[in-house]
């Protein structure tokens, strides 16, 4: 029953990984889009939300380049009644961003992702987590356009107040990430990505328990790629042309760990986590 289960909030940073590394390589002069492959893993997210979660809803955060590119995409996730929040406009990091180029990246974002979803966007999240608990700018920077950030990887109540009193955040809700010291090993285990993927379901499952007893919301981020099984998200090896060979090699290989290696179990620690945790709606219901 589901009301047996504690709660937890699942989160999609969704992305196409394929044209998002071709553009930091600098490989690719148009840019294109992998709908089929979005539309399938699409399915298998809303399609466990149905079976394991009484059809509730999540937060989708989108690229803007996304939403500009396949916006057909991103109404049918808004209009099945799901949040659509801020995963900036292109996959960089924030850190390397300048904050006026971080700011104009910003509005573009917004503006492709309302215009394709006709919701007002509240929410964002920095791609790969890249803000810091210290970086005022670009937290100030958020706070004239979001409601909320969902970026900042926190392991206690107590470190959450602490970064939210030292920024002097007043006009933005930080919904942190958790991370949980396991062992000398996992010294920092996050709820979502390579962490999710790589290792068991069970140790999940212990970061999300030391987390909800910490007083933090258990708070899962996947992405596309970790359910398709396949690779279908993978850029293959004669895309990379224009590379030197060794750093072709590279790159070939280093999307094995995004698009390979545990992505075919995903689904199925998802689908034993939610025997225990139950989602409890999108992010934006927490402010």
């Amino acid at each position: 029953m589901i009301e047996d289960r504690k709660p937890m909030w699942i989160t999609v940073d969704f992305e196409d990984f394929s044209h998002d590394l071709k553009r930091s390589l600098q490989i690719e002069a148009s840019p294109s889009i992998r709908k089929k492959s979005l539309d399938e893993a699409y399915f298998k997210i809303n399609n466990h939300l149905k079976n394991f979660h009484n059809s509730s809803k999540i937060t989708f955060f989108c690229t803007g380049i996304l939403s500009k590119l396949y916006p057909d995409i991103v109404k049918r996730i808004s209009d099945d009644g799901h949040e659509i929040a801020c995963h900036y406009n292109f996959h960089d990091d924030v850190y390397s961003s300048q904050v006026n180029v971080f700011e104009e990246n910003i509005n573009e974002a917004i503006y492709h992702l309302e215009k394709a979803s006709g919701q007002k966007i509240v929410g964002f999240r920095a791609p790969r987590l890249s803000i810091k608990a210290s970086d005022h700018n670009h937290l100030d920077i958020l706070s004239k356009y979001f409601l909320y950030d969902s970026s900042i990887l926190c392991s206690s109540k107590e470190e959450l107040v602490n970064i939210v009193n030292k920024n002097n955040i007043t006009n933005l809700e930080i919904i942190p990430i958790p991370k949980q010291y396991i062992s000398t090993i996992f010294k920092n285990y996050r709820l979502g990505g390579s962490y999710f993927k790589l290792f068991s379901s069970r140790l999940t499952l212990k970061v999300m328990d030391k987390s909800y007893e910490s007083n933090l919301n258990p708070i899962l981020y996947l992405h596309p790629y970790d359910f398709n099984g396949n690779d279908s998200f993978m850029v293959g090896f004669s895309e990379l042309d224009g590379l030197p060979i060794l750093r072709k090699i590279y790159w070939y290989f280093r999307q094995y760990q995004w698009n390979k290696i545990g992505n075919k179990s995903s689904l199925k620690k998802l689908e034993l986590i939610s025997t225990y945790y139950c989602n409890q709606g999108p992010l934006k219901e927490l402010i």
